[in-house]
């Protein structure tokens, strides 16, 4: 007769941490939490009633290493909740101040390496799998997803794709790998806004025929420091003048300075 297994219960779960777990007050860069597996939800009641024993309090799903179905629940589907609590986690691990100031630094510089590499706990956890599984390798989707629905960032709702300092380069194609010429208007007028900002009482008239291709690279269009130097070159091959000329043609407030930007068309 084929001997069968016997499903992990809590109990077996609970043990396996105990026994394994690191000693209050150390840390290891080398997750103790291999060699077994857990469904998933087995292995969250067990730290549930770890964390109801005030025991482990810092200790989620993710930092068991064997844990099933973790990601893609079949009572949640893809289990973002949980996803969003483990990158809070790293950006907190990498800002230890935690202001508004210092998060409008921090967000633009998170890539995939922060997410491999980088350990949140001190178990030694780190976030490539959740990565993969739940955000296609996408480090801004996992950042945005925080942000839209955790009130301590909601702050941050005006940061998009294009703030990434390496941003894809997918932001300014569309689905069908089409230029997104939809974004680059949008940005280009941020820029002109911006400009007009700093130049004071000037007309658009006087401003126009003054935007140079070093504007897009060096000029930031908002509190992130986002520049268009990428957009112009992927969209517009680094002519300002395709960038004002396709603006203008289809924003309403610019149509009329169509003749403002040809002195543009050959510079």
């Amino acid at each position: 007769m084929k001997k069968t297994t016997r499903a992990p219960s809590i109990d077996d779960v609970v043990a396996f941490i105990s026994c394994n777990a690191p000693q209050e007050g150390q840390s290891t860069t080398k997750n103790p939490f291999r060699g077994r597996k857990f469904p998933y939800e087995t292995a969250d009641l067990a730290i549930e009633e770890l964390h109801k024993k005030r025991k482990y309090l810092d200790l989620e799903a993710y930092d068991l290493l064997g844990t099933m179905r973790m990601w893609h629940t079949s009572s949640k589907g893809t289990n973002y909740e949980l996803a969003r609590k483990a990158t809070r986690k790293l950006l907190q691990k990498l800002d230890s101040k935690q202001t508004t100031a210092s998060r409008v630094a921090l967000l633009p510089t998170i890539t995939q390496h922060h997410f491999h590499r980088v350990t949140i706990n001190q178990y030694g956890t780190t976030l490539h799998g959740m990565l993969a599984a739940v955000y296609d390798n996408s480090p801004f989707s996992g950042i945005k997803d925080l942000i839209q629905h955790d009130a301590d960032f909601a702050e941050f709702s005006d940061f998009q794709q294009y703030d990434m300092k390496k941003a894809r380069r997918q932001t300014w194609f569309d689905k069908d790998k089409n230029k997104n010429y939809p974004l680059a208007r949008l940005t280009t007028k941020l820029l002109l806004q911006k400009i007009k900002e700093q130049k004071g009482d000037v007309s658009w008239a006087e401003i126009l025929p003054t935007i140079r291709a070093d504007m897009f690279h060096n000029t930031p269009i908002n509190r992130y420091g986002t520049t268009l130097r990428g957009m112009i070159n992927l969209v517009y091959a680094g002519s300002p003048y395709l960038a004002l000329k396709d603006l203008i043609e289809h924003d309403a407030e610019m149509r009329n300075f169509c003749s403002v930007i040809e002195t543009r068309r050959h510079q």
